[in-house]
């Protein structure tokens, strides 16, 4: 049975919120996400897909649809105080490492596999107020063809 690239970017943004209960979703998409500073909250984060790829052509209908490897990407934000920059940067390494442990935590209920491929960014944003960070996940599911 297949699963649709909705549902995934979905099930990891709900498994962030629920095991990480300070992170709230961000209502701006993943590619908006820390371009302005109104777009982000001191522990907010933004879950969107990267490309996708077949992995194996087209299966038998049993399976519904292709194997496929979607990346996965997460965005977040960790205020950054003037007067305690290196312990909230610190702060937010471990964020990180949170986030990390919630995606690989994602039931992998319809997909195959999920893994943690590198962290894209860390970056404090020129103001000094904000760290952002990203991460990226790949995971290989049934992409749906019918």
């Amino acid at each position: 049975m297949g699963i649709s690239p909705a549902t995934i970017r979905a099930r990891i943004a709900a498994e962030i919120s629920s095991d990480l209960t300070s992170f709230n979703e961000s209502r701006w998409s993943v590619d908006l996400f820390g371009s302005d500073a109104q777009h982000v909250l001191h522990q907010s984060f933004a879950v969107g897909l990267g490309s996708s790829s077949v992995l194996q052509a087209a299966r038998n209908r049993r399976h519904g649809g292709a194997l496929a490897s979607t990346q996965i990407v997460v965005r977040f934000a960790h205020r950054v105080r003037a007067d305690n920059q290196v312990s909230d940067y610190d702060s937010a390494l471990g964020s990180e490492l949170s986030i990390i442990a919630a995606v690989l935590s994602t039931s992998l209920v319809d997909i195959v596999g999920l893994e943690f491929k590198s962290v894209q960014s860390r970056t404090v944003v020129p103001s000094g107020d904000w760290f952002l960070g990203s991460v990226l996940f790949d995971v290989q599911h049934i992409f749906p063809t019918s």
